[in-house]
């Protein structure tokens, strides 16, 4: 039995920490108990994973019947003559999505001496299936947490599947798939929060600080149920560690926003005519911003008196010319 990947456990050692700390628990050919069976059924509707590989002394308790996918039944032998095969794989599901290209996987490959013959229950989904019909992988949504039914073993006993190149890629994006795991990027950029409970520092719940790129040292203590997160303000390395000496170390790289520097030319066009308008907007603006002075002010109302004049003098002239016309 195995609670996360890099842990194994025999089922009467599991501890109720063990459960806690774990995303994923895998049972190969494990007899569960009752007790062992409603622990496991809590820890998946709390958003576990659950992966049981069906050999020939896996059982599975009454008080958790409703967990697994599938009844198991009795093994079938295909040990005399042909042996049996998979196939019919959902490639659309995660764990197969990688072997859809052509030359990525061959489940047909593998033989199968033995496996168990299993019986979906309602709102299951059959992932894979053995040449027979019967199914192979059977998953099933729990609560928050997802179930999957492997109908044979993960050792040599009952297949050569561990000796196939697809072996370890099946394992490996089930875990990733039960987890919920997410790749984390890689790197974040400078205005970008880190979040140390998102990360590998969860462990070290208190005492943790962060090392900045500049020495300096910043505490991270939880609030409450509030976690602090750190704000990255610097470009370089963060470390986020905990004041023990021998405490694990979580390293956060800041970098620059990529779009700083972007070396793409721009449209000469473009440029010239941002620069215009921006030229004329900010003329406009600062000839409406400027207050006017009392002098500019007089001037400019004395300008009106000229032209009020002017105006009279020319419609009296034109008065006394028509008055002339008239008479001539």
């Amino acid at each position: 039995m195995s609670c996360s990947s890099s842990q194994d456990r025999q089922p009467s050692t599991v501890s109720d920490e063990d459960l806690r700390r774990a995303s994923v628990v895998l049972l190969n050919d494990v007899d569960v108990n009752a007790a062992l069976g409603r622990r496991l059924q809590r820890f998946v509707q709390d958003g576990g994973g659950l992966f049981v590989a069906a050999g020939p002394r896996a059982t599975w308790p009454q008080d958790a019947a409703d967990l697994l996918p599938a009844l198991l039944s009795q093994p079938i032998d295909r040990s005399r003559g042909e042996s049996a095969r998979v196939g019919a794989l959902e490639y659309g599901h995660p764990v197969f999505e990688v072997f859809r290209a052509p030359r990525s996987g061959d489940f047909s490959s593998a033989r199968f001496y033995a496996y168990r013959s299993v019986t979906a229950v309602p709102n299951t989904q059959v992932l894979a299936r053995f040449d027979a019909g019967t199914p192979a992988l059977i998953e099933r949504k729990v609560g928050s947490g997802h179930v999957m039914l492997w109908a044979s073993t993960l050792d040599l006993s009952w297949s050569d599947l561990p000796l196939k190149p697809v072996f370890l890629p099946f394992l490996h994006r089930s875990m990733v798939h039960l987890a919920n795991y997410s790749e984390p990027s890689p790197w974040l950029t400078i205005g970008q929060v880190f979040d140390p409970d998102a990360s590998s520092a969860k462990a070290q719940a208190t005492g943790r600080l962060a090392l900045t790129p500049s020495g300096k040292r910043l505490p991270l203590e939880d609030e409450g149920s509030l976690a602090q997160v750190l704000e990255l303000t610097e470009q370089g390395f963060y470390e986020i560690r905990g004041q023990k000496a021998n405490s694990d170390v979580t390293v956060v790289a800041s970098n620059v926003d990529p779009a700083e520097s972007d070396l793409t030319a721009l449209d000469p066009a473009e440029v010239v005519t941002a620069a215009t308008t921006g030229a004329a907007q900010n003329g406009q603006q600062v000839a409406s911003d400027i207050p006017l002075t009392p002098e500019a002010q007089e001037r400019s109302q004395r300008l009106w008196w000229y032209l009020l004049a002017t105006g009279i003098l020319l419609l009296g002239v034109d008065t006394l010319f028509s008055n002339w016309l008239s008479k001539t």
